[in-house]
């Protein structure tokens, strides 16, 4: 007795420049440790990793404000130190975030005693060094903020270069995401910080998003927050600013952070040059229904341009077999339904750009 074959042919054509969902970056269990300028966007960046294609960030957030979130006043906290110490000691902790305050309380000795707490039980840890504004900004005028800039990078040469010799098995990574509130600042002064009026509501506090800063002391309102989440998301984790949807805060709808945090990319990118995760694949999904069932099919691009097929739970009773052209570029999947006895062929087509 012949059983029959039912054949269904599909041609799926996919243009991967085209295509807007890259594979997510894969995130950092993180430890971040510091004061009010540093937290909102340790915060934030847990909120918004998923959104802005970054999978499984997570982070554990130690606040202490003014000084007492620099790495030595951090250190002499007692309940501090014992928090940090248990969640170090699972070993279960991939990035190790701290800030800056000033000299006195942010030496190289005072991240040595953090890295190497960290090492004991986390070898291949990573550390972020985040560098923030100055304490108050309503005293920045047009003349200092080429200062102030020159001196936060400079904090590159005397912090951050010592600590990638002392620890070279380990990425430290140089995060002066203070550099995004001078940007801002320097839109003020030129009028072109559209709902932007005051650089701060000094001496009293201010949440209006009208004030860049919400005190004297140089606290930050929503646009100086999002702005610097987006500079950590770029410098740790390669984000484009420029591949996300619009990113805004409330009540200022025409200032483009995606083209500030470019900006601000474009300085530290460099200095990490080789600490970043390599650029994801792209990855394609196709899908339809069939009356038998819910078909799933992934095409994921690798860096050397061969392509591999990633076989989606439904397919248990079906095997897959991929034929690829010298290119690299097309290919053709079969599924062969053992049971049902059907042959079902698919072939995806990924097409060059046009440019």
């Amino acid at each position: 007795m012949m059983v029959s074959i039912r054949l269904l042919t599909i041609t799926l054509v996919f243009t991967l420049v085209d295509f807007s969902t890259a594979a997510a970056v894969q995130g950092y269990r993180g430890l971040f440790m510091g004061h009010s300028f540093f937290s909102p966007s340790a915060d934030q960046l847990n909120q918004r990793s998923a959104e802005w294609g970054i999978d499984g960030h997570s982070g554990h957030t130690i606040f202490r404000g003014d000084s007492n979130g620099s790495p030595l006043k951090l250190w002499e906290d007692s309940k501090v130190l014992q928090e940090a110490t248990d969640l170090l000691s699972e070993g279960q902790i991939e990035l190790l975030a701290l800030t800056y305050y000033s000299a006195e309380n942010s030496r190289i000795e005072d991240y040595q005693q953090w890295f190497d707490l960290a090492l004991e039980s986390n070898p291949e840890i990573k550390f972020l060094i985040t560098i923030p504004w100055p304490l108050g900004p309503h005293r920045i005028t047009p003349g200092n903020l080429e200062e102030l800039r020159t001196a936060t990078l400079a904090l590159f040469d005397s912090l951050i270069t010592p600590l990638r010799q002392r620890y070279p098995n380990n990425a430290v990574i140089f995060c002066p995401y203070g550099l995004g509130a001078h940007e801002l600042i320097e839109s003020l002064f030129d009028g072109e910080l559209a709902g932007v009026e005051y650089l701060s509501a000094a001496p009293s506090s201010n949440s209006g998003n009208e004030y860049l800063f919400r005190d004297a002391t140089g606290h930050p309102n929503e646009l100086v927050i999002t702005l610097s989440t987006l500079i950590w998301a770029n410098t740790l984790y390669g984000v484009d600013p420029t591949e996300l949807d619009p990113v805004r805060v409330t009540n200022l709808p025409q200032v483009d952070l995606n083209s500030f945090a470019y900006e601000v990319g474009q300085i530290v990118t460099p200095y990490n040059e080789g600490l970043l995760p390599s650029e994801p694949p792209l990855l394609v999904r196709a899908s339809f229904n069939t009356t038998r069932t819910h078909i799933t099919l992934s095409w994921t691009g690798t860096s050397d341009n061969r392509y591999q097929i990633e076989s989606s739970p439904d397919f248990r009773p079906g095997s897959w077999t991929l034929v690829e052209t010298t290119e690299g570029v097309n290919g053709e999947m079969t599924w062969l339904d053992t049971v049902g006895g059907a042959s079902i062929f698919f072939r995806i087509v990924p097409q060059a750009s046009s440019d």
